[in-house]
């Protein structure tokens, strides 16, 4: 199970940690937070969180 998650990790890691603000370098694959939404959410359910429009600030 480890393996998918980890497959998974590489997949969408960067692309949350842009999305949230965190660090996005190699560091991202090991972010507890980016780990906890991987492991809870499909990859439709990410995907879907990435279409998202984000509001820009002072809007």
């Amino acid at each position: 199970m480890g393996d998918v998650v980890d497959l998974r990790m590489h997949k969408w890691a960067v692309k949350l940690a842009r999305l949230l603000g965190r660090p996005d370098g190699p560091e991202a694959l090991t972010d507890r937070t980016l780990k906890a939404i991987v492991a809870v959410n499909t990859d439709e359910e990410i995907a879907d969180m990435l279409s998202l429009p984000i509001p820009r600030k002072g809007r």
